[in-house]
């Protein structure tokens, strides 16, 4: 629920044209990383009873939405964000700081987990991107792995065993993310380039078709 209310956040904020601001994007991040600091040191908790069953608990939203701005701040600035070495080797280090310093986590998770995040995921050497030849799983398998192990908790009882549950749980959320893939998600990618093809076809036909004046 959080998360479908934080891709409702940034449809609100691409209306309202705050995407178009990077400026302003990186200082709600900034702001957000704040106020998690301060709802973990002050043990911040909702008063209101009406409050969490409607919109979520505001000290989960403390801890979540700067997760969420960083991967929005990361997409609007990645004409600027260099992957390199270094900055993965920074990234660790202050993760290992974050381990032992008091809102350690809170503070720069956000920004140095989201960098060492992206770093593995388009280091060449780690050559994640060769398993898509196949099928592009990633989506369904984020997508369904969440109720099939909740199922799997609720029918199994595989609470108490982590091992168990994944083990259980790999092959049926794998098969659920393939079936995703080849019959929701590349239909409809394959559709949406066709209609912008068609679109930009239809614009090229219109462009040429204009009289023009002999003057």
């Amino acid at each position: 629920s959080y998360e479908f209310l934080c891709y409702l956040g940034v449809a609100v904020l691409g209306l309202a044209m705050v995407l178009r601001r990077r400026r302003a994007v990186a200082g709600l991040f900034g702001a957000s990383i704040l106020a998690s600091a301060l709802f973990a040191h002050f043990q911040w908790q909702s008063s209101h009873a009406l409050l969490p069953v409607l919109f979520g608990y505001p000290q989960a939203w403390a801890r979540l939405v700067p997760m969420y701005l960083a991967g929005v701040v990361c997409y609007l600035y990645r004409d600027s964000i260099r992957l390199d070495r270094w900055g993965a080797i920074l990234s660790i280090c202050a993760m290992g700081i974050a381990c032992v310093i008091p809102l350690g986590y809170t503070v720069l998770f956000p920004v140095f987990g989201t960098y060492l995040l992206l770093y593995l995921a388009f280091w060449d050497r780690f050559s994640l991107h060769r398993v898509m030849r196949f099928g592009d799983l990633s989506y369904g398998t984020y997508l369904y792995a969440f109720p099939i192990q909740q199922l799997l908790v609720q029918h199994l009882h595989l609470r108490d065993s982590p091992v168990r549950l994944f083990a259980a749980a790999a092959p049926l959320v794998l098969a659920a993310a393939a079936v995703s893939w080849f019959f929701v998600e590349r239909p409809a990618l394959r559709w949406g380039r066709r209609r912008r093809s068609l679109q930009n076809t239809s614009g090229i036909n219109s462009r040429t078709m204009v009289p023009v004046s002999a003057d």
